[in-house]
């Protein structure tokens, strides 16, 4: 057996305390620097989270930038479509009123035709059916020359195109409406009363026949020729007039 002195024990004793104290303090210090990388970790998990959700809500901010973007474009798409449409009828009508504006108008007062030939005739001559717009047209059409002579009225380029005896619907050759009219008063306007109430057989004429009645009635009033007026499309009773673009 060894026997420790007393002094021999205390230093032994103390030693042992100051190893306990030792490593009591690195334990410490241990936790310490664990409790604080804890502490960092879990705020740097908090940012993290934070920054997802930043990361989602300007994902979300991006979609619907885009979302928007998509509805500009597609409407900025439909809006430059219907403005080159518009340009596209702007440019026709500037062609069609143009063409009208170099229009030749010629009578053929030879023979007694029915609307259908006359019709006919113009086309395989390469114009049409005269068809008047203006009050200026209507004027270049009476002032043909022998127009009014030995002829009771020409053919224009209208007919009715309604299924509907009660509501007459007359168009141009191309479907154009018919805007500005010469007609006569409705009391006397169809030439074939027989035949007036047949819907799609009424076609129209320049009338040169000038009654009183007429005169009175009409809105140039007296002296007035070239007054419209319908008659059976097949009734071969009077000349026509052909109009031709740019000429003959």
């Amino acid at each position: 057996l060894v026997c420790l002195t007393e002094d021999h024990w205390n230093s032994v004793v103390s030693r042992k305390d100051d190893v306990v104290m030792q490593l009591n303090e690195r334990f410490l210090a241990e936790l310490s620097e664990n409790t604080l990388l804890l502490a960092e970790s879990r705020n740097a998990t908090m940012e993290y989270v934070e920054l997802q959700a930043q990361a989602m809500n300007l994902s979300a901010h991006i979609l619907s930038i885009q979302e928007e973007t998509r509805v500009i474009q597609t409407a900025l798409h439909s809006k430059t479509k219907s403005l080159l449409a518009q340009s596209e009828s702007i440019l026709t009508a500037a062609s069609v009123l143009s063409a009208r504006s170099a229009l030749v108008y010629k009578l053929y007062a030879g023979g007694n035709w029915s609307w259908t030939q006359a019709a006919s005739r113009c086309r395989q001559l390469g114009g049409e059916l005269a068809s008047i717009r203006t009050g200026r047209q209507q004027q270049r059409v009476l002032s043909i020359n022998g127009i009014k002579h030995g002829m009771s009225g020409v053919w224009l380029g209208a007919r009715d195109m309604s299924a509907n005896k009660d509501n007459a619907d007359y168009l141009w050759m191309n479907g154009d409406p018919i805007l500005y009219t010469n007609w006569a008063p409705v009391e006397s306007r169809a030439t074939n009363t027989s035949d007036a109430d047949i819907p799609g057989q009424r076609c129209v004429l320049m009338s040169f026949e000038v009654t009183s009645y007429i005169e009175s009635r009409s809105r140039a009033g007296p002296g007035t020729t070239g007054i419209w007026k319908t008659d059976k499309c097949d009734s071969e009773s009077y000349g026509y007039v052909c109009e031709f673009v740019g000429g003959l």
